[in-house]
């Protein structure tokens, strides 16, 4: 009920920054684009909504009768106007896909109401076009990518290179560290929070206490666990693990020479993330590499801690990590590493269908 007052409360707002891109007057000069700060002002008017949502909520649940059954029917037929806004915006650019203005309003629409997913989308255009506008967009895409559980390798990634070029980035510190704690990385979620903690202002007590609250609890979880792995890491697993990529010969036809190959080790049972990633090229392939401990994307996760993976092997048609229909794809199974045969192939030998 909340959200949909809130859709409506924002129906201006969203309707005054999407509208533009259906006139078909709508040029590609200095007027015609969107100014860097709308994002700002899409968020007030979310903050502005929700307070006037509030309102209009105490009066639903305070109303009776004719009175709040004409509120509801409102209210409907507002979210339906600005869901049908949204999917003309949507229809615009598929006519015009390379529009990234309007990409961008799109994602700032799916981001109010709260469709991560469909942010997502509106981002990976947006990264196509390369037209993600330096370290802010780049952890907002993580954070959409993070909310809507779609592709935690592609956040961390994203948000590892906002680290680069801003190494104090309070966004990426702070999405860093709860990642690595939704990954049991309790170590590296100690080591972003308290970078972060350094950072904020003494003012902001509420904020640096829970903070704190964190890091303490990711310390205790990565000490007890450190004592119970201890014993599992010196255990006789092998030192690396050497897969070789073929890709079958009735698929060979379907890639390109530049497509990407994304080669990633699973733990079988373990953290959803890879243990590790190489990426060649359909060029390079066969290919024969070698996983180690060294190429652990996480230190809390190592190869050596598991007792078995599996080694996936990937053509992305789009060039991005995240798998999508028509790319091909080949999987080891699953594989003991204590009986590791001398030549583990693995054979790109599938096309995806479906993406789950």
């Amino acid at each position: 009920m909340f959200w949909m007052i809130v859709g409506l409360m924002l129906l201006p707002a969203l309707f005054f920054l999407l509208r533009p891109l259906l006139s078909p007057e709508r040029s590609s000069d200095a007027e015609g684009r969107v100014p860097h700060k709308v994002r700002n002002a899409l968020l007030a008017a979310v903050v502005a909504a929700a307070v006037a949502g509030g309102g209009i909520a105490t009066y639903l649940r305070y109303s009776t009768g004719y009175e709040h059954l004409a509120m509801m029917q409102e209210l409907e037929a507002g979210m339906i106007e600005l869901l049908d806004l949204i999917d003309e915006t949507e229809q615009r650019l598929a006519a015009a896909p390379d529009d990234a203005d309007g990409w961008r309003l799109l994602v700032q629409a799916r981001e109010a109401l709260g469709q991560y997913s469909e942010a997502v989308r509106a981002y990976e255009q947006l990264e196509r076009l390369d037209a993600l506008a330096g370290t802010e967009d780049q952890a907002a895409y993580a954070e959409a990518l993070i909310l809507a559980d779609t592709d935690l390798h592609k956040a961390r990634e994203l948000l590892v290179e906002v680290t680069k070029t801003a190494p104090d980035n309070p966004v990426a510190l702070y999405l860093l560290g709860s990642l690595a704690f939704k990954e049991s990385a309790y170590e590296e979620a100690v080591k972003r929070w308290q970078a972060l903690y350094q950072l904020m202002p003494v003012t902001e007590q509420v904020w640096r206490d829970e903070l704190l609250r964190r890091i303490s609890e990711a310390e205790v979880l990565a000490q007890n666990r450190s004592e119970t792995r201890e014993p599992e890491a010196a255990a006789a697993n092998p030192e690396f693990l050497e897969v070789t990529v073929v890709l079958d010969a009735e698929l060979k036809k379907q890639a390109m020479a530049d497509d990407a190959v994304f080669i990633h080790v699973n733990a079988a049972d373990g953290p959803p993330m890879p243990l590790a990633v190489r990426r060649v090229t359909v060029s390079e392939l066969p290919q024969t590499v070698r996983f180690s401990d060294d190429d652990a994307m996480m230190p809390a996760f190592r190869l050596s801690q598991f007792d078995a993976v599996e080694v996936f092997a990937r053509v992305s048609k789009s060039g991005l990590a995240r798998r999508q229909p028509g790319d091909l794809l080949g999987r080891s199974g699953i594989v003991s590493l204590d009986t590791v045969p001398e030549q583990l192939t693995v054979t790109i030998d599938k096309i995806v269908r479906d993406v789950p």
